[in-house]
């Protein structure tokens, strides 16, 4: 699922990425691991506006020259400045804020590409996050293991202790017969009486 965005946009010239985009959903072409395209994306569209913000997030506050081109916001041109917050230049707002409808739209359109370190990044965390969910699987498999044997040994327990119960029962039954049976007198005495 992941190489047919690519294959497709592969094949597409890039002022059609953004026809793409909003014919199909951005979501349905974008490769997050490598978004590299031709966005034009209007803000107040809620889906743009997520993708512009996605895509912000991606790029390091001190390296986002090598990441965005041709930026313009509304028909201008705009500079990058490295470690100016480009997503505060692009909406007026440093975090990500729901669209209003009722505001005037913004038109962004721009070519993103990653750099080699981005995609090292995202590989990376992207494999932080298998290794996290594995080592968590095997905890929590470690922790039923532990629960099962607890509850085994309890079982066991349990088993052995009513076992010594009714062996200590059988026992005692067997001595109180045994008494009763010395004290009574064998049929083949005879009792002497002085």
């Amino acid at each position: 699922p992941d190489l047919y965005p690519l294959l497709v946009i592969s094949n597409v010239r890039p002022e059609r990425h953004a026809l793409l985009g909003k014919r199909i959903g951005w979501n349905n072409i974008i490769n997050w691991i490598k978004p590299d395209m031709h966005y034009i994306l209007d803000l107040s569209d809620p889906e743009d506006y997520d993708v512009g913000w996605r895509l912000s997030q991606l790029t390091s506050p001190h390296d986002q020259r090598h990441n965005w081109y041709n930026l313009y916001i509304d028909g201008r041109e705009l500079d990058i400045v490295d470690g100016v917050n480009l997503w505060k230049a692009l909406t007026g707002t440093s975090k990500y804020v729901k669209p209003d409808h009722n505001t005037d739209s913004k038109m962004v359109e721009f070519d993103f590409c990653t750099t080699s370190m981005l995609v090292m990044s995202l590989a990376a965390i992207k494999l932080q996050a298998r290794w996290k969910a594995r080592v968590q699987t095997k905890l929590y498999q470690r922790q039923l293991e532990e629960r099962d044997a607890r509850l085994a040994l309890e079982e066991a327990t349990k088993h052995e202790v009513i076992e010594l119960t009714n062996n200590v029962e059988t026992s005692v039954a067997s001595n109180d017969n045994n008494i009763q049976a010395d004290d009574a007198p064998k049929p083949h005495e005879e009792v002497v009486i002085v």
